[in-house]
């Protein structure tokens, strides 16, 4: 009787540390009248839920930061190709300009990652100071002024001034770059 429910529990936790995290353990009984193997099983099946659910995360999160990362990559490398054979001079400051500005988002990207990376990993605990709110998006809004003027977009920001918060301030340029980034583009 004994050997029925360990090896279905053993035979599942080989598949899970194989990586395949779609194992689930049938159990027959109604909770009211489990058995130490049904809640081991049980626990097995939620754990390997939580893993699989983990792995789709981890792997939509490579596909979007992939995406992310080539895009600036393109450009940088269009542009030097562009600016290696180009000799009219304002031409050459013009994709001068988009290698830089290319340059400088690969740049927050990977910060924004490797920030992530110490979070996930809580190596590095944030420090929190005060940051007063309208300073901080103003400094956003200035990288992504030429970005605007661009696309001829009309940027609105009606925000009271000297408003003061206890964050991290890294955070709060992690999501101000993201929603300016977003609102520009879309």
């Amino acid at each position: 009787m004994v050997d029925k429910p360990t090896e279905k529990i053993l035979d599942a936790t080989e598949k899970i540390a194989d990586g395949d995290f779609s194992v689930r353990l049938p159990i027959s009984r109604d909770y009211e009248k489990y058995t130490h193997f049904d809640c081991i099983m049980a626990n097995l099946n939620e754990m390997a839920a939580a893993l699989q659910k983990s792995e789709i995360l981890k792997t939509d999160f490579i596909s979007d930061v992939s995406h992310e990362l080539k895009t600036p990559l393109t450009v940088i490398h269009s542009y030097a190709t562009l600016l290696r054979e180009e000799k009219d001079e304002q031409k050459r400051e013009k994709y001068t300009s988009a290698v830089m500005e290319a340059a400088s988002r690969l740049s927050v990207l990977i910060g924004n990652i490797l920030q992530l990376n110490k979070l996930e990993n809580q190596s590095a605990l944030p420090e929190k100071t005060v940051v007063t709110l309208d300073e901080k998006l103003a400094e956003v809004i200035l990288t992504f002024e030429e970005k605007i003027e661009q696309k001829q977009v009309e940027l609105i920001c009606d925000m009271e001034e000297n408003i003061r918060i206890f964050s991290v301030e890294s955070y709060l340029d992690i999501i101000f770059n993201n929603l300016l980034s977003n609102a520009v583009k879309f």
